[in-house]
């Protein structure tokens, strides 16, 4: 059973971490490059070096999606390592 929800955990953490990846480069496509208040688009998102500016729900999603699969990632490996430990 250990096995089951370290695994599912793991693609789960995989797979948004994929969407957040697509997120964050599909939004240096698309938003805008210079900062425009009456939009709501002033935090500044670097990617590769290419600054796009993000509204506050754009930004919030983006960074809970990243703490989201690397909190999954973690926990699948904490469920894990007792079963691919190496046995010496």
């Amino acid at each position: 059973m250990k096995r089951i929800i370290g695994a599912l955990l793991g693609i789960a953490a995989i797979g948004i971490l994929i969407f957040q990846v697509y997120l964050s480069v599909e939004s240096v496509n698309t938003r805008p490059t210079q900062p425009n208040e009456r939009l709501g688009r002033i935090y500044p998102h670097n990617e590769h070096g290419t600054i796009v500016y993000l509204t506050k729900q754009e930004d919030e999603r983006l960074t809970w999606l990243d703490v989201l699969g690397v909190g999954l990632a973690v926990s699948s490996g904490y469920i894990l390592r007792d079963i691919y430990r190496v046995r010496r």
